[in-house]
This record gives C-alpha cells, structure tokens and sequence, in this order.
C-alpha cells in the first residue's frame, strides 16, 4: 500500500470494539496477543488517495475522493 498524504487520529474506540474485525481477518489474533490487548488504542488512518498492490504488483486497485479504480499493472 502506498499513499502520498496521510492523517492519522488517536479514536475513543476501545479495542474490543474492533474485535470482530480483527478475528475476521486473523482468526488466531486474540489467542496470539492474549491479555496484551487490553493495552492497545485504536487509530484511525485518513488517506487522500491509496493505492493497493496485490499479486507481486501487478494488480492495483487505486481509491481516491472520486471512489475505486481498478487498475491492471
């Protein structure tokens, strides 16, 4: 993932509350990270534009303010 300009912001979210999220995308997080968890916070990333390399870069998928692009490399 690239990106030229980036902001990011500290949330009042609590990390359970992006749990769900987490264990979707990595089923073993919370067995890994155990009760450290309770010391994390959780951010907030705000892109003005990004692009998303998949595939050793030769696919992207390139999201800006005017939605998603998809781009062949």
């Amino acid at each position: 993932m690239t990106s030229n300009k980036a902001q990011i912001h500290l949330t009042d979210k609590a990390i359970d509350d992006v749990l769900p999220l987490l264990d979707n995308q990595i089923p073993e997080w919370t067995e890994v990270v155990g009760g450290a968890k309770e010391t994390f916070v959780v951010l907030k990333l705000e892109f003005e534009s990004v692009k998303f390399f998949g595939n050793q870069g030769i696919n992207s998928v390139l999201i800006d303010d005017q939605g998603v692009v998809t781009e062949e490399v």
